[in-house]
């Protein structure tokens, strides 16, 4: 058998089997080429090569050609067949890479010499061009080639083949065999529709959890509510809208930090009004004010639209956390699509935020139950819109109402207060789920092992169980394994155990530094102190009146009561309803503190704010002991002298004397003139009344 060498074949483009039994044949006749007559040893190499070969099989399970057993004969013709492959036309030995051809069967070699024109290079890019122009359907090219064949154009492959109109064509050019030419799939989808359809065929980068650290990173994004609901405009006139909510999440622990919530409203010139940058530098407020940034350093990652800060506030951030806080932007897709000039709208990319996004899917699945729930996608219930035309029918109506007669209104769609009481309490559930797949949760310790008596109810965590108890609990677990579990932590949970460690200590903005951001904003006159409060109500800036205390957070972090008769002036963080009064040289006081309405049927509340109120008053009481104290103790004194007087007590001359004080101490003297100064021997004059010096 004369070798059939094809340069373009290599043996690792073979299946596997067949690759395995070609190196089973070259080792046999490496074996005979070494023995002294190779003609007595074929049939011991063939049954050799045989079992070596019996247990190949195919990738599917199946029978393979390549186990079938090898004659002595075959071996024969194997072996001379590799000889005459070994050795040059002088019949020097060489060494010759495509030798091991000769093992092939021809039909494999024949296969591997592309004899057809459709797998020419040419062809195949002038082919995978059409399927590019053709958005939706494949075929559509097909034809686009059948139909150039037809009128003698030439064809990049197959030039001077069509010289004439109406040709037979080509073998090979039927739809199913054309259709196997297609170009890979993630290759064509970027053609046709860009990079941003093919994210899913693209290479990505993996991140883990471990080695972080509570706000290593946190990630801003904006999300639509998929609901509907009724609140205020700009110039407040009731709307119904969907509301746009605005927050953070923390990338190690998964928990939701800070978030607030706006309802998108309709102007009278036909604009829109929705979330802009303002609010983005209120969350950014709020999640410094309450929750802090990490001493080892936090990124804080955004993106190019909504959740969007100025390059000037990045610097300044950057300068007051001196530069252990710095913003990074991810990347924009989908701006340059492939074959086209034209650039595309760009987004940001949702893997760089792939937490976040999971928690909003969470968070739209949780308020899936409310009436004007308007479904995802754009996919709404069709109920839906009569509801909507019911809902604006009656605001209209409401309008004309007078005050009371309004109240009595009962709304089918929620209002915006109504949802947002009903996120705080979505929010909380999904911070203090446990049911939950989060990647790398028990590599970065986030586990609990609990006990349980029976093994169904009453789940006991170990570390909070008696070292005794423990011990036991161990020992009867071994016995039945079942009274044993181990459960992922809650967000909260993880969050809470992860800031225990002094390393991961957060640091907070003072209400100053909180102010310097928010320092574009104008401040508004403080409203009249009554009560030990003010009330902020302005319907563009919250759906309700808020009460404040009349004392403020100063940023040495202690409680200092404003005193009435100056005038102040505050700034309002709708997003976290933060409040900061200053006065009327522009200096921060503080932070002042929200008043929690309390329902008048929850007890434990209502005895909370109450002790908050008692505490207030201990304070003020203190204050007017401190100025009266002198007086105080002069009528204690005065009354200890009397009583002594009326049960006869003899009194010294101690209390004599202090009783002719104290009874001139409460005459009121009459007026005389100032006299003059004269120092004496033994006195010397002060240099300053805040500092008398006695010689």
């Amino acid at each position: 058998m004369k070798p059939l060498f094809d340069p373009s074949l290599a043996l690792h483009d073979l299946p596997l089997p067949e690759a395995t039994r070609i190196r089973a044949l070259m080792g046999a006749c490496k074996w005979l080429d070494m023995q002294f007559s190779p003609t007595k040893h074929f049939a011991q190499a063939a049954e050799a090569v045989t079992q070596e070969v019996a247990g190949l099989r195919r990738a599917d399970g199946g029978d393979c050609p390549s186990s079938r057993p090898v004659s002595a004969k075959s071996m024969e013709r194997y072996y001379y067949a590799w000889k005459s492959g070994k050795k040059d036309k002088q019949g020097r030995k060489v060494t010759q890479p495509q030798c091991w051809q000769c093992f092939l069967d021809s039909r494999t070699v024949a296969a591997n010499r592309k004899q057809v024109r459709t797998a020419q290079r040419p062809f195949r890019a002038h082919l995978a061009l059409l399927f590019s122009r053709h958005k939706a359907c494949a075929t559509s090219a097909i034809h686009d080639l059948w139909q150039q064949w037809d009128d003698g154009k030439p064809i990049p492959g197959y030039e001077g083949m069509n010289y004439r109109r109406n040709m037979e064509r080509p073998a090979g050019w039927s739809m199913e065999n054309l259709l196997r030419c297609l170009p890979k799939s993630r290759s064509l989808k970027i053609v046709r529709e860009g990079i941003r359809a093919a994210y899913n065929e693209l290479p990505q980068l993996f991140t883990t959890r471990r080695g972080g650290w509570p706000c290593c990173e946190v990630y801003f994004d904006d999300v639509w509510l998929d609901i509907e609901a009724t609140g205020y405009d700009a110039a407040g006139k009731m709307q119904i809208g969907r509301p746009l909510q605005l927050g953070c999440l923390d990338a190690f622990t998964g928990k939701r930090l800070c978030w607030g919530t706006k309802l998108r409203t309709d102007k009278q010139d036909g604009h829109s009004v929705g979330l802009n940058a303002d609010e983005m530098v209120f969350v950014l407020c709020d999640y410094l004010a309450n929750v802090g940034y990490s001493k080892r350093g936090t990124v804080l990652v955004m993106e190019h639209g909504t959740a969007h800060i100025s390059d000037a506030l990045k610097d300044k951030l950057y300068q007051m956390t001196g530069g252990l806080v710095r913003v990074e932007e991810g990347s924009i897709q989908g701006k340059v699509q492939p074959g086209s000039i034209y650039g595309g709208r760009g987004a940001g990319n949702p893997r760089r935020k792939a937490m976040l996004e999971e928690f909003h899917g969470l968070q739209r699945n949780r308020l899936d139950s409310i009436i004007t729930y308007t479904g995802h996608d754009r996919q709404e219930p069709e109920a839906l819109h009569g509801i909507r035309e019911q809902a604006k029918k009656l605001l209209k109506q409401a309008a004309i109402l007078p005050a009371d007669m309004r109240e009595l209104l009962i709304q089918h769609v929620p209002s915006l207060a109504d949802v947002t009481t009903m996120l705080v309490q979505v929010v909380g559930a999904l911070n203090n789920r446990t049911e939950h797949e989060l990647s790398d949760w028990a590599a970065c310790g986030f586990t609990v092992l609990e006990y349980s008596a029976d093994g169904r109810t009453n789940w006991t965590p170990f570390h909070a169980m008696h070292p005794a108890a423990a011990e036991a609990a161990k020992a009867a677990a071994a016995q039945e394994p079942r009274l044993l579990r181990q459960r992922n932590m809650s967000p909260q949970e993880a969050w809470d155990m992860s800031l225990a460690r002094p390393e991961n200590e957060l640091v907070r903005f003072t209400p100053a530094q909180v102010v310097e951001l928010l320092i574009a904003h104008k401040p508004q006159p403080l409203p009249q102190i009554k009560g030990g409060h003010f009330r902020i109500k302005n319907q563009r800036v919250w759906h309700e009146e808020l009460i404040y205390e009349a004392c403020v957070i100063t940023s040495q972090g202690f409680e200092r009561e404003l005193p009435t008769g100056p005038d102040y002036y505050y700034i309002f963080n709708p997003m976290g309803q933060g409040c900061y009064v200053l006065d009327e040289r522009g200096t921060v006081l503080g932070a002042a503190i929200l008043s929690q309405r309390v329902p008048i049927v929850d007890e434990a509340a209502k005895a909370r704010q109450m002790g908050r109120v008692q505490h207030r008053l201990a304070e003020r009481l203190e204050q007017a002991r401190i100025i009266v104290a002198q007086d105080t103790a002069e009528q204690s004194l005065i009354a200890a002298h009397n009583a002594a007087v009326l049960e006869g007590k003899p009194l010294d001359a101690l209390g004599r004397l202090d009783a002719a004080q104290l009874r001139k101490s409460r005459r009121r003297s009459a007026a005389a003139l100032p006299q003059p100064l004269c120092a004496a021997d033994d006195y010397q004059l002060p240099s300053s009344y805040d500092a008398p010096t006695f010689i």
